[in-house]
């Protein structure tokens, strides 16, 4: 039996809700994105007839900004999901109104009408500890930056800079890098205090090349590998996995990655290709032979970083850590 849905459009300040139930209208409600909102969606859904309890509540992928709204759901008992904007949008090819009120309906019809498909995955988080991670990461981000631009001012200027700002800018740098191992303790001890989680980082880090921010930021784009379906899936999101661009006789662009997706945890894999070149037997191997074959460096890190998300996905569904089966071959 299809379950009734609230699709939610979040923004930073407002929440838009929608009821859908397969017939008749769709009613409508705009709030604040707080728990004063959170209550009055509550009581609302209770005033249009239904038990909160025993509909679905249905966000869009927002970052950050949703995450207060599940950790209020998650103490409540109350069921949710998230989607993806896009799987929302390619619903809906034709449609022309683009505004809060109308993509909260379409949210609502879209989880309604594809529930029941095979494919289709209820995604939940422990939504405390997943924003409490994507709050550090964001600052240790931020300090990353601001650090960078430091080193970048004191190396760039130091023929023409004075003792004294050249002192001032080694002392801020100093803060920063203090701070930044701070909020790194900070991450391994939220780790440390979820057992769900420290299952999966622990696993995830026994893989030549992937280091605490990566698996971090990992676990925390798949709020602990309940949103990707697949290695697959997760290789196309961070724009790793090949994609065929041709059409009939005349266009011919080849198999590329795509643009579209995190880039950002592109990046981050791509640092931990060197590691696992020189500390994996197997991909080490793998390297060596594509580069005596011509292969261009990035088509082969390409490659390897493929390898990698594999090999995630792999020890996290099987539970079990990885194990290096070319360092066994005679």
């Amino acid at each position: 039996m299809k379950k009734i849905s609230v699709g939610i459009d979040i923004s930073k300040k407002t929440l838009d809700a929608s009821i859908y139930s397969g017939s008749g209208g769709q009613p409508w409600i705009k709030t604040t994105n707080s728990e004063d909102g959170f209550v009055k969606i509550i009581n609302w859904v209770e005033k249009q007839g239904f038990n909160p309890q025993e509909v679905m509540f249905v966000m869009e992928h927002t970052g950050h900004y949703g995450y207060a709204l599940a950790a209020f759901l998650d103490a409540h008992d109350m069921p949710y999901t998230f989607v993806a904007g896009l799987e929302v949008k390619h619903h809906f090819p034709l449609s022309r109104v683009k505004n809060d009120k109308n993509d909260a309906k379409k949210i609502a019809q879209y989880f309604y009408e594809v529930q029941e498909r095979e494919d289709f995955r209820i995604q939940t988080i422990k939504a405390s500890e997943i924003y409490t991670l994507s709050l550090l990461l964001s600052e240790r981000n931020l300090y990353v930056k601001h650090r960078a631009h430091l080193k970048a001012q004191l190396s760039e200027t130091q023929e023409y800079s004075s003792a004294n700002r050249d002192e001032r800018l080694k002392t801020i740098e100093k803060v920063y890098s203090k701070q930044i191992r701070e909020i790194e303790k900070e991450i391994t001890n939220v780790i440390d205090s979820t057992p769900e989680l420290k299952r999966n980082y622990d696993l995830i880090r026994g893989i030549a090349g992937i280091g605490l921010v990566t698996a971090v930021t990992i676990i925390v784009a798949t709020a602990n590998f309940t949103r990707s379906k697949n290695a697959r899936s997760f290789a196309n999101h961070i724009c790793v996995a090949p994609c065929d661009k041709s059409s009939g006789t005349s266009v011919k662009g080849g198999v590329h990655t795509s643009n579209i997706g995190r880039k950002d945890i592109k990046a981050l894999l791509s640092r931990g290709v060197l590691l696992a070149i020189k500390y994996d037997k197997g991909i080490k191997s793998y390297y060596e032979r594509k580069r005596e074959e011509g292969k261009h460096y990035y088509c082969i890190a390409n490659a390897i970083m493929f390898k990698m998300v594999c090999r995630i996905f792999a020890v996290v569904k099987r539970g079990t850590p990885y194990v290096e089966t070319h360092a066994y071959i005679q």
